[in-house]
């Protein structure tokens, strides 16, 4: 695991989700990922678990993606506390937000 992977993964720790993330590959003619995150026991009041999606042509690519996209998913749900982390400057999936403009402004 690298990349974004092992970031989604760091992240994921830090924010008290104890399941790995969990990829798993479609069969398809097109490589379909999906990532399985788990409810975080230190926030249980901001999510359940959830999953994300990604289509691409190999695994070892899609799966940098979906890892990509989840993170930019926990920026977005997770913003209050990630703010504290050096994932603060992670983009959230809606990058329109008053919190990550005013971050963006403070730099």
């Amino acid at each position: 695991m690298e990349g974004f992977s092992r970031i989604l993964h760091a992240t994921l720790q830090k924010l008290g989700v104890k399941d790995c993330p969990e990829y798993e590959e479609h069969g398809t003619e097109r490589c379909e990922v999906t990532v399985y995150i788990g409810k975080s026991e230190e926030f249980p009041d901001l999510t359940e678990a959830w999953s994300v999606t990604a289509s691409g042509f190999s695994f070892i690519d899609t799966y940098q993606v979906v890892a990509r996209k989840a993170l930019q998913y926990l920026c977005q749900i997770y913003e209050e506390p990630i703010a504290r982390t050096h994932m603060r400057f992670f983009p959230p999936l809606e990058n329109n937000r008053w919190a990550w403009r005013a971050r963006m402004e403070a730099l």
